[in-house]
């Protein structure tokens, strides 16, 4: 078993992150500003150059790319190592990170991997936490459980896996598909959706970081509101100055074709995740703790950024 050290508030460690997308990015700039040495890796150079240009050192990682020599040393000296980079589709999930790197994951202080709470599958809306069954219904999900449980399986070394809830940020939100109106006011009973602002995710990341386990941890993030997205949409419009549109019941938005087989996926399954352990465990509490103050926020970053 590996030796675990905590890294209290105050104290800094060598992070590594395999890709540096929405969360995993947010985080790498969170720790950077908290003094931690930061690098990371993106699927282009293009992105790599970008990361570098904003001060975190960023390595090419994809298919066709192994990492450098310099990016190798680096993972060797991190004290910390998260990974973002979803499965390989296939009849077997192959872990990119894992079967690349993975004989250099041990030894970590921290090891983290981002998963999906699709592993849940359909719970007809109940709650679920860490220890609920794990029924995943597509094929995404059913690679994220295979996923983790490669991560899991790493020896010696424990990992924290985080269950993300549906991601927003100023960027990727419901102000924008509001905006051009194709954000649907869609209807089905007892049918819940979980989010969570991209902050607030990158939040849990850094404080689990701080708070190393002895053994594999499972959290679930989410904020403290699941609901129909139906709500959602609705306050988008509010806040964008535009008429709501009617509503819509989910079979006849299917018949019509209002909303792609993707969100079928997602309408498909219903659950309210319980994020009770991620605030007794690490002391997490949600800046956006609903969609509303986060909606509220992503547009005040918007207009913001416009005024620039």
């Amino acid at each position: 078993m590996a030796a675990v050290q905590a890294f209290p508030p105050g104290t800094t460690g060598r992070l590594f992150i395999f890709g540096l997308g929405n969360v995993a990015g947010d985080l790498a700039r969170k720790a950077d500003e908290a003094g931690w040495s930061v690098f990371g890796t993106s699927t282009s150079q293009e992105g790599a150059d970008q990361w570098c240009k904003a001060g975190i050192k960023a390595f090419v990682f994809s298919d066709e790319t192994e990492l450098s020599a310099e990016a190798l040393q680096r993972l060797r000296e991190s004290t910390h190592v998260l990974s973002s980079v979803p499965p390989q589709p296939g009849k077997s999930c192959i872990d990119p990170v894992i079967q690349r790197c993975g004989e250099m994951l041990k030894g970590k202080s921290w090891v983290g991997y981002l998963s999906s709470s699709g592993v849940y599958g359909d719970a007809q809306g109940r709650w679920v936490n860490e220890q609920s069954p794990l029924h995943p219904n597509s094929g995404t999900a059913k690679n994220r459980l295979e996923a983790e449980s490669l991560w899991a399986s790493l020896p010696g070394q424990p990992v924290h896996i985080f269950r993300l809830a549906g991601l927003y940020g100023p960027s990727r939100c419901a102000l924008q598909t509001a905006s051009q109106g194709v954000a649907r006011i869609v209807v089905k009973d007892n049918h819940y959706l979980n989010r969570v602002h991209i902050s607030d995710a990158a939040s849990a990341c850094l404080l689990s970081m701080q708070k190393p386990k002895e053994k594999t941890t499972y959290y679930n993030v989410a904020d403290n509101f699941p609901c129909p997205q139906a709500e959602v949409n609705t306050l988008a419009y509010s806040l964008m100055k535009m008429p709501v549109p009617d509503p819509v019941s989910y079979e006849e938005a299917v018949r019509t074709g209002q909303i792609s087989n993707r969100m079928q996926e997602f309408y498909e399954c219903s659950r309210r995740l319980d994020n009770s352990l991620l605030k007794s465990d690490l002391g997490w509490q949600p800046q956006f703790p609903s969609y509303k103050e986060g909606l509220v926020a992503c547009l005040n970053a918007s207009q913001e950024q416009q005024a620039l």
